[in-house]
């Protein structure tokens, strides 16, 4: 069963947490992704609020902390990897072409989304360190040049004489 709106991607997939070699470790989970935020549960929920990472066997990745999304169109059975800042990996394996395009695509929304929103928080940032230079520079004025020449706040504001 695969459920989507504009912001989320939602359905069962076969996930497997640490080296795909290795057979008997896949585990059946309902996955979302939502909001820069995806989460792996046992059973189908329909948004990502209130799960906690641990509880009941649900593991949530804020996608700020991917450094890396691969897939192998080789690959006999589609699969995405998902690599964490913490070296963590997280491969899902993808039953046809159309669920992979499906998720490969909610991926890269997701990670746009992510990125829009570091870029702003940055600029917010960089807004307020412009502002507090603008206030230093009004509250002190720059120094005196050297030879005691007249700074512009010294002379006649009224022009030539």
């Amino acid at each position: 069963m695969h459920r989507q709106s504009s912001s989320k991607e939602m359905g069962w997939l076969d996930v497997h947490f640490g080296d795909p070699r290795v057979e008997s470790d896949w585990q059946r989970k309902w996955a979302i992704l939502q909001d820069g935020v995806l989460a792996f549960c046992e059973q189908e929920t329909e948004t990502i609020g209130g799960l906690q990472h641990g509880e009941n066997g649900t593991v949530v990745v804020d996608m700020k902390n991917v450094v890396s999304l691969r897939t192998n169109p080789k690959d006999a059975i589609p699969m995405v990897v998902v690599k964490t800042n913490t070296d963590d990996k997280i491969c899902i394996r993808l039953t046809s072409s159309e669920e992979t395009n499906r998720w490969i695509f909610a991926f890269q929304k997701s990670v746009a989304l992510v990125t829009t929103q570091l870029f702003n928080k940055l600029e917010r940032k960089h807004g307020a360190i412009q502002a507090a230079h603008a206030a230093a520079d009004d509250y002190f004025p720059p120094p005196a040049p050297p030879g005691g020449a007249p700074m512009p706040w010294d002379t006649d504001t009224d022009g030539p004489t």
